[in-house]
């Protein structure tokens, strides 16, 4: 397996294999993470069992978009929008997203405060 990008991945293992040999993180450490209450060689047989085609072990697709997020790799998501006929997805700034997650935060605060609004006029209605 060469180290540059491949247009495209036969399937979300072929895709989730190479990201994992593309992060440089062990399949152990990234198996320990996937399956914290399996032993290091269980969670490690696991991973491998479920990245061989040739098994009928299959990972979920959030198990896919774990070792994804844990390995900063990917490839899964190109591999599935590929497979959708979707455009590439492109990685977030961090500003950005931050940016978002503000707005949606001052947008609930509002949401909020309606709704207190409302249950002291509904308890004001009550006590009198």
């Amino acid at each position: 397996m060469t180290q540059q990008r491949m247009p495209f991945f036969e399937s979300a293992e072929d895709a989730t294999r190479y990201a994992i040999a593309a992060s440089g993180k062990a399949p152990k450490q990234i198996a320990c993470a996937l399956w914290p209450d399996k032993s290091p060689a269980a969670a490690h047989t696991a991973l491998m069992n479920a990245l061989n085609e040739g098994r009928s072990e299959r990972l979920t697709f959030d198990q896919h978009l774990f070792i994804a997020n844990f390995t900063g790799q990917y490839d899964v998501l190109r591999y599935a929008a590929h497979q959708c006929d979707h455009s590439q997805p492109v990685p977030q700034a961090p500003e950005e997203k931050a940016a978002q997650l503000q707005a949606l935060l001052f947008q609930r605060a509002g949401e909020l405060e309606s709704v207190l609004a409302s249950i002291k006029q509904l308890q004001a209605r009550t006590a009198a």
